[in-house]
């Protein structure tokens, strides 16, 4: 029985290390949420917001896509206590997906999801600050839009 030369099984080697290089790239370019749709596009949101400024967009949802929520962070620096909400805006309505969540001043809120909040095609996504002043606020969200419904 004659045994493959140590030439052939290194080039063997080389090119199985290759293919799963170029395979860990493609499929990391393009993640999803319990596998259903690609990603278009990523958000990174960031505001510090003035003083009589209580709503800030994030984003509008374009046709046919998600925008799905990753991530949240929000420090309040603003002398006293206050909530802040995300909301989902379609013209009439005003869903919360995020109900309010109390900041004390000096406070700072974090949460990333597991699978991410959603807001739908069409709507407009929000971050309402429910204090006696917005000045000194800041707030980052993260996540990124795709295809399909939630």
């Amino acid at each position: 029985m004659r045994l493959p030369s140590l030439k052939v099984l290194a080039a063997a080697v080389l090119v199985l290390g290759l293919v799963g290089v170029v395979t860990d790239q493609v499929l990391a370019s393009t993640p999803t949420v319990k596998g259903k749709g690609k990603v278009f596009e990523f958000v990174n949101f960031t505001d510090s917001l003035a003083a009589n400024q209580f709503n800030s967009n994030i984003a509008i949802v374009p046709e046919k896509q998600n925008l799905v929520i990753t991530d949240i962070l929000v420090t309040n620096q603003s002398g006293e206590a206050g909530t802040f909400a995300i909301r989902c805006l379609d013209g009439d309505e005003n869903p919360l997906i995020l109900a309010p969540m109390f900041v004390a001043d000096d406070g700072i809120f974090t949460y990333s999801f597991s699978t991410g909040i959603q807001c739908t095609e069409g709507t407009t996504a929000q971050v309402t600050i429910a204090a006696t002043t917005s000045a000194n606020w800041h707030v980052t969200v993260s996540g990124y839009f795709r295809k399909g419904a939630p």
